[in-house]
């Protein structure tokens, strides 16, 4: 992974994307394996 500022830009997008994709599961495993599966909140707070 890059530094933290990217990891946090990775989260927000994987969390936003998980939220209006059809298809999921490349999003949940993402965020399960490389964020333990934790949502980025500020992200889920606009959408």
């Amino acid at each position: 992974m890059f530094g933290d500022v990217d990891a946090r830009k990775l989260q927000a997008a994987w969390t936003l994307f998980e939220a209006v994709a059809t298809d999921k599961t490349p999003f949940v495993t993402g965020l399960d394996r490389y964020f333990d599966g934790e949502r980025h909140s500020a992200t889920l707070a606009e959408i």
